[in-house]
């Protein structure tokens, strides 16, 4: 009778499991054959994309987690998170010899494994640090050893996290895309009378306030880059050296900020990253923040400079992203109205961009994290992004899917 009865089970499941088969299941069980208009960006992805080193992500902030509104399209929608800034050096460990703050990231760290999400821990050295190092006087000692502690640390913990954490951001806005003042890189002057012009590295500016790279104040080394002199600062090969050696199974990433695309700019990031590489340090991808103003697309040198910089990383061997695409729509702070106005031209630019992307995807272009929800604001500016505040798609989202599914 027991014999009967399994047999009986097996007529039931195997139908079932052949039906699994048939129709398949992305790489974490999300099915793929549903109607296209119904399937979210990370079923997108799983099906046009399966044979393809090519991820979709989103920009999230801690407080998604606990919204039920912003959490649902934040875990349904993607595959890769990047947590604004929980795994930070000013918020983590701010202070040399002082607490190590990791209860925000371990959150993150759960939810990507109940998920099944992978994670891009934004644990750059870059202009966003703390006041202990941007203070005028802070000695070239301590700050190299805070720089180590915390590189160090955060690497063992990403390292120990490996199976969700797959890429890591370790140096961001190294170099200047616009003329800045400062107190110059040996903090020669006492007042910001020292010039970094567009395309140089960024160094100290007086006091704590502005933006600065008090990181370069550690000094500067020559290599050779392509039988030239570079000078390269000695944070950025420090940095990327812990990374390696404590996350040896982790991509690391050099990131850059910039608007309108200088060659100036991108020229000095690759011969950055060519300068790490001629001194035995791994570089694994190149990452573009991509935070541009609505309109972007009009100044054509803009696609070409990005199609140009994508094919760079192709013969390179060096995967490029996009972290953290969004288009800028308004200097007002919270400008919805405009938001509202302005959703085709919205629409417009992130298609110049995604498509450039997606046209060279395997090719160079590895991955696009994404800005979620409409009106966050930063600088007194106000962003679009795919989704409006109460998780409501938008034409962006529409279009981007659209290009994803028509590559």
């Amino acid at each position: 009778m027991k014999n009967i009865n399994k047999i009986n089970a097996l007529k039931v499941i195997l139908p079932f499991c052949f039906t699994m088969i048939l129709f398949g299941c992305s790489e974490f069980g999300t099915p793929i054959e549903i109607a296209q208009e119904n399937m979210t960006l990370r079923q997108v992805v799983g099906k046009h994309y399966q044979n393809v080193n090519f991820i979709v992500g989103a920009k999230v902030q801690y407080d998604y987690l606990t919204n039920a509104t912003l959490y649902p399209v934040y875990s349904s929608e993607f595959i890769a998170s990047a947590p604004d800034s929980v795994f930070s050096q000013y918020v983590v460990y701010p202070n040399l010899g002082g607490g190590w703050f990791g209860d925000k990231y371990r959150v993150f760290l759960k939810d990507a494994r109940r998920q099944s999400q992978f994670i891009k821990a934004n644990t750059a050295i870059s202009s966003l640090c703390s006041n202990a190092v941007k203070v005028d006087n802070i000695t070239a000692e301590n700050m190299e050893a805070l720089l180590t502690y915390y590189m160090k640390t955060v690497s063992v913990e990403i390292e120990a996290n490996k199976d969700v954490i797959k890429w890591m951001d370790v140096v961001a806005d190294a170099i200047t895309d616009k003329q800045v003042n400062g107190i110059g890189y040996t903090r020669s002057s006492a007042t910001n009378t020292v010039i970094y012009p567009a395309g140089s590295f960024l160094g100290p500016v007086a006091g704590t306030n502005a933006i600065e790279s008090p990181w370069a104040y550690l000094g500067f080394e020559t290599v050779s880059v392509q039988g030239s002199p570079f000078s390269l600062p000695v944070y950025i090969g420090k940095a990327f050296s812990l990374a390696n050696q404590y996350a040896p199974n982790v991509k690391k990433l050099f990131v850059q900020n910039m608007d309108v695309m200088n060659p100036i700019v991108w020229n000095n990031v690759k011969k950055t990253i060519l300068a790490l590489r001629a001194k035995g340090i791994r570089v694994d991808g190149l990452g573009w923040k991509g935070s541009v103003t609505m309109g972007w697309e009009k100044n054509i040198e803009n696609q070409r400079q990005l199609s140009l910089l994508i094919d760079w990383c192709y013969l390179n061997n060096v995967e490029f992203y996009i972290t953290g695409l969004e288009v800028k729509v308004s200097s007002i702070d919270n400008d919805l109205d405009k938001v509202s106005n302005t959703r085709q031209e919205q629409a417009e630019t992130f298609n110049s961009i995604v498509q450039i992307v997606t046209t060279k995807a395997g090719k160079g272009a590895a991955g696009i994290w994404f800005g979620l929800f409409n009106g966050q604001s930063g600088n007194g500016q106000t962003i679009a992004n795919l989704f409006d505040i109460s998780g409501k798609k938008t034409a962006a989202y529409t279009s981007v899917s659209s290009i994803l599914t028509n590559k």
